[in-house]
């Protein structure tokens, strides 16, 4: 799963399977493949990523086991949201409030 930063178009979300999330910064000058490991151990293969769309550093995930949660790049903290779906999540979306 991938997705891009709406509000840092060089910052790419990259979860590929193995239980982790990491952020790859395409921009870097001197390092093309610099990346960053944001959580690992997550017990199940992580599904999907999306970055709120106006919150900078704010990164909706999906997880295999039907969890979904939100983690702050900035203070490397999470919150997992209550409850879980009864299968796979595959696509997440914000909800702009008014």
């Amino acid at each position: 799963a991938l997705d891009w930063c709406p509000t840092d178009p060089a910052t790419l979300a990259v979860a590929v399977g193995d239980q982790t999330i990491r952020v790859w910064n395409t921009g870097h000058p001197s390092d093309p493949y610099d990346s960053t490991l944001l959580w690992r151990g997550l017990q199940t293969k992580v599904t999907c990523v999306k970055w709120h769309p106006t919150a900078d550093g704010r990164l909706g995930f999906a997880l295999d086991d039907g969890r979904v949660g939100v983690y702050d790049t900035f203070s490397s903290r999470f919150r997992m949201l209550p409850g879980r779906h009864a299968g796979t999540v595959y696509q997440l979306g914000w909800r702009l409030l008014p």
